[in-house]
């Protein structure tokens, strides 16, 4: 009688081990725990990490107030000029403007090499230009943007403003760049010879000189 009973009892435990499984609790193998019945404290401290946490799941909701840093993005932004010396065109002459100041420059766009503006990223950009020639009556005045030598962009043709006064042009245009491309600033002259644009300490200059500035405000 007695190993009749052993007998039933190790079939039963055999049973309930088929059925059940062996996990804890009496949860078959796959099984969904009921919602709420896991939380803090039966976690084991870093037990869960970001490579267990599917993605899409988390919101800032999920997160206690102030757990989470501010995250910053720093936008690209520069803006040079000349500072030291006047910088003379060539009578007929398609000439880059040289720049040797930086007002600002957030990210590294300045390339002093190409004397141009680079796009750290990809995206739209205002960008804007202004130049001050000397005082001359003859000819016309031409300014643009131009990208890796391509077309130009924002172009503005003028005749030179008479009766002893400087000329002055500003441009500026949206333009979509791709990452590293250059932005530059193209002028061009027909007095009959060789003409300045002025920096900021020439006395006609009035505190003006080339400037470029380019700021991205977001994606093309």
């Amino acid at each position: 009688m007695r190993t009749s009973k052993i007998t039933t009892a190790l079939a039963v435990a055999a049973l309930v081990v088929a059925v059940l499984g062996t996990t804890p609790l009496g949860h078959a193998a796959g099984s969904v725990l009921p919602r709420g019945s896991v939380g803090t404290p039966q976690l084991k401290r870093n037990a869960v990490t970001g490579t267990k946490v599917l993605n899409g799941t988390l919101t800032a909701a999920d997160f206690k107030a102030g757990s989470l840093a501010a995250a910053t993005a720093t936008v690209p932004a520069a803006r040079v000029t000349r500072g030291s010396s006047n910088q003379t065109v060539a009578n007929n002459s398609l000439t880059y403007v040289t720049f040797d100041t930086e007002t600002f420059d957030t990210a590294g766009l300045f390339d002093p090499g190409a004397q141009g503006l680079k796009a750290p990223v990809a995206g739209l950009y205002l960008v804007t230009g202004s130049v001050r020639w000397k005082a001359n009556d003859n000819g016309t005045r031409f300014t643009a943007f131009q990208i890796d030598g391509g077309p130009y962009i924002a172009p503005d043709w003028r005749n030179a403003t008479v009766g002893g006064a400087s000329t002055d042009q500003e441009i500026s245009s949206l333009i979509a760049l791709q990452a590293n491309q250059v932005v530059r600033l193209r002028v061009y002259q027909t007095s009959g010879a060789p003409l300045d644009l002025l920096w900021r300490g020439d006395p006609d200059s009035n505190a003006q000189a080339p400037t470029l500035t380019m700021h991205r405000i977001g994606p093309a």
